[in-house]
């Protein structure tokens, strides 16, 4: 039997199989930066559209982006946000329900989720005791205790939407300490800065002026400064 002798490729082969490999690499790179490009600029563009409430647009907009990659960044939730807000509830429901369902953790998804449940009419209770989850999960979430608290008004627990929006209140009342001590850190010396931020703090009850801070009593004086 004769035996066929295989030569091992030349050097020139190996070389040209290298230079082609790497070209090739090359180009798909530049197509996958162009093609990711593309799909943040059209995310931009819906978003865009979405806050301008252009809502027809932007639905129209994230339903392309949904069909293409729905998995793209918040694609599938904002698309849900426009059906809501156009009153296309049920196409808001499923998409609400399918991205909490994706994405476990995102409980944006599941607030939204509840709040589409109330204004079909679902089952009151079987809300509740959902945002009751969200809010075991994260009791900041300031919107799930909102809609608790108009669902136990609604409910006749008058008890639970009392306590429903008292965190809501204990949470707004951080946040105007947190304006107001801003207001004052802006408001130093000549500088009248933070305006803005002491009218945000008076919309939570804090009636104070801000002090005039300097360096000796807001404690950042420099060592052997005089």
């Amino acid at each position: 039997m004769t035996k066929i002798k295989v030569c091992p490729p030349s050097a020139h082969v190996k070389n040209f199989t290298k230079v082609f490999i790497s070209i090739l690499l090359f180009s798909l790179a530049i197509g996958c930066s162009k093609e990711s490009e593309k799909l943040s600029d059209e995310y931009k563009q819906a978003l865009a559209l979405f806050q301008s409430k252009q809502l027809p647009e932007a639905s129209q907009a994230f339903r392309r982006l949904y069909e293409e990659n729905p998995d793209y960044l918040l694609v599938r939730l904002m698309l849900a946000k426009s059906y809501f807000l156009s009153n296309k509830l049920k196409e808001a429901l499923s998409l609400f329900e399918e991205d909490f369902a994706e994405n476990p953790k995102r409980l944006e998804s599941a607030v939204w989720m509840y709040r589409t449940r109330f204004v079909m009419g679902e089952d009151l209770g079987e809300v509740a005791k959902g945002l009751d989850e969200v809010i075991s999960n994260d009791s900041n979430d300031v919107e799930a205790w909102i809609l608790r608290g108009r669902i136990y008004e609604v409910l006749g627990r008058k008890d639970l939407a009392i306590e429903s929006y008292r965190n809501v209140v204990k949470h707004e009342e951080r946040l105007g300490l947190a304006y107001f001590r801003l207001s004052e850190l802006l408001f130093h010396g000549d500088n009248r800065d933070g305006k803005e931020e002491l009218t945000k703090a008076r919309t939570f009850g804090f009636k104070g002026k801000p002090e005039r801070r300097t360096e000796e009593t807001d404690g950042t004086k420099i060592k052997g400064k005089k």
